[in-house]
């Protein structure tokens, strides 16, 4: 996030790309928070909470992977991001392709078909949600990946667009969502700042580098019957990765 540039950079790191932790076992990097979450129930003796274990073995690894010091975090659920677009009355989104899901997961653990024309498209915070979550594409999860992107774009601009005196309501609801809902170890201050430079930013010019099998970064791969993907040229060396991100940062 460069201020003065009006520039935003993203490095989109994939949920199958598999790490390797100081044990030796082989994860997908979106297991490290559970897994971090559960080896923290032996140390509960030291005042270690789960969360705090979880959140620390996720940034270790990804500051491994990235070559990248990560000074802060900031988490949420896609629950948050529902009720978030529901407080500021849905959003009219592009959607590229045609949406033809018939093995879309349900919270009870069956399947329901969600379909999506086409074309400019009301949605509201259940239906956004889904949009944002299917994988029935070409791409699968890198699609997924621009769709989030696209969704986060117009839940900007239309918090952007809200009256601080009319949508008062509306602004107070969001905050009380957003306080009670992410985690992050950023400051109050932190926050204000960074929002003085996001709300100036065009987020039509965010710049993207997703660790896809497209740049050779990464490669399909099993652990067992699970897909992954792999680092390239070997399994866990993350030279290439960090050189192409060294790159893309200038």
């Amino acid at each position: 996030l460069n201020g003065p540039l009006k520039t935003t950079r993203v490095i989109s790191i994939p949920r199958d790309l598999a790490v390797k932790i100081p044990n030796g076992t082989v994860l997908k990097i979106n297991g490290l928070y559970q897994f971090g979450s559960q080896k923290s129930l032996a140390r509960r003796s030291l005042g270690e909470g789960g969360e705090k274990a979880g959140l620390e073995s996720i940034k270790g690894q990804v500051e491994k992977v990235t070559g990248l010091t990560l000074d802060s975090f900031l988490m949420f659920d896609l629950a948050t991001v529902q009720k978030v677009i529901d407080d500021i009355g849905g959003l009219n989104v592009y959607v590229k392709d045609d949406i033809h899901d018939t093995r879309f997961p349900t919270d009870n653990g069956g399947y329901e078909t969600f379909k999506l024309d086409r074309g400019l498209r009301y949605l509201d915070g259940e239906t956004a949600l889904k949009f944002v979550r299917t994988r029935n594409s070409a791409r699968g999860d890198f699609d997924r990946m621009e769709r989030q992107q696209e969704v986060l774009k117009a839940i900007k601009g239309k918090i952007l667009s809200l009256n601080p005196v009319w949508d008062f309501p509306k602004l107070w609801s969001i905050f009380r969502t957003v306080q009670k809902n992410i985690r992050t170890d950023l400051t109050l201050g932190d926050i204000k700042a960074m929002w003085g430079l996001v709300k100036n930013l065009d987020l039509e010019k965010i710049e993207t580098l997703s660790l896809n099998p497209e740049s050779g970064l990464v490669v399909p791969g099993k652990i067992g019957l699970a897909y992954v993907l792999f680092a390239t040229p070997k399994q866990f060396d993350y030279a290439n990765i960090q050189k192409a991100i060294n790159s893309f940062l200038g």
